[in-house]
């Protein structure tokens, strides 16, 4: 072997993934949350300390450094042979020279494992011209040809137009928009009014933290204790609905304390800065994880949840179909 070629020999360090399981054995569904670049990584590095059952972590990045500080197990190191372990920087073509390994990690993945079943993806990542503008949209491709619900949550990158960043976002956008079941935009003015005035770091500290609380509550939909509840087949009901790949969604979160609380909560989320330039009127269908004081004396009571309805249908529209769990 030559030292080119040793070079491009970049060991997998995927951790091994379990055989599958027997025909007979109860199949748990699960949820894959893959972190790209930076960002993603942080994000799904967030999650994983929070031990949510039933969900699978995996962070890809082409700087091993970073890799190498996260607690989750399955790290991806990608473009080391290219890079000389210095990241993507802007060069997008390094991302879809190593599809192949990222390929040979995904069908892995999916192929196992030991009672569980991959129903649902989240991808996370930034759009701003390295590893994650030019792996998610393979990733996306990759989980549409498995038929899989597939959400691609990015950050758009704060640039002019004229800007060869925004071009190269706009393409993977594109791209993403073709084979990914849903898109969640997030960043813009609404974070820069939050988070504005901080250290540039701690603000990109915030932020992940931030992407990170609000994937948590949707990933663990189906798993809380309240009387009602949702579960994967809500989540993609609504994801899938009318068919067409690279829908916008729209992820936010509030709280509410008081006698005021419900509007409180719902006043919350529709100033969340989460929500980019997008707002929930004229909203098609929308997905509700609420919880509530246990003791009587707090709870949820009938009227209140008619209330909650009523605000929620008053900001969406009339033709909104909730489901709430």
């Amino acid at each position: 072997m030559d030292r080119h070629e040793q070079q491009r020999k970049v060991p997998d360090h995927t951790r091994d993934i379990n055989p599958p399981p027997d025909a007979g054995a109860q199949v748990v569904k699960t949820i894959l949350l893959i972190g790209v670049g930076g960002m993603g990584c942080q994000v799904a590095d967030y999650m994983y300390a929070t031990q949510l059952p039933h969900v699978e972590y995996c962070a890809i990045n082409t700087y091993r450094q970073d890799l190498k500080h996260l607690s989750l197990p399955n790290k991806f190191a990608i473009g080391e042979g290219f890079t000389g372990d210095l990241g993507a920087g802007s060069d997008v073509g390094i991302g879809r020279e190593e599809e192949e390994r990222i390929n040979a990690y995904f069908e892995k993945a999916l192929s196992r494992q030991a009672g569980y079943q991959i129903e649902l993806v989240y991808i996370v990542g930034t759009l701003s011209g390295g590893t994650a503008t030019a792996t998610i949209p393979a990733l996306s491709r990759m989980c549409a040809e498995h038929d899989l619900t597939t959400v691609v949550v990015y950050a758009a990158p704060d640039c002019e137009p004229g800007d060869r960043v925004c071009s190269l976002a706009r393409d993977a956008i594109g791209q993403i928009e073709k084979w990914a079941t849903a898109i969640m935009p997030i960043g813009g003015d609404g974070l820069v009014q939050a988070f504005g005035n901080l250290p540039l770091q701690e603000y990109h500290e915030r932020v992940d933290r931030l992407v990170a609380s609000l994937l948590h509550a949707v990933v663990s939909i189906g798993k809380g204790s309240q009387k009602i509840d949702l579960d994967l087949n809500d989540v993609q009901m609504v994801l899938r609905a009318g068919g067409q790949m690279g829908r916008p969604v729209i992820l936010a979160s509030g709280e509410g304390r008081g006698p005021n609380r419900i509007e409180e909560a719902v006043r919350s989320v529709l100033h969340s800065p989460m929500l980019h330039s997008n707002a929930i009127s004229g909203a098609g269908r929308m997905l509700v994880q609420f919880s509530f004081a246990k003791d009587l004396k707090h709870a949820l009571t009938a009227r209140g949840f008619s209330q909650l309805r009523g605000l929620l249908k008053q900001a969406a529209g009339e033709q909104v179909d909730i489901i709430f769990g």
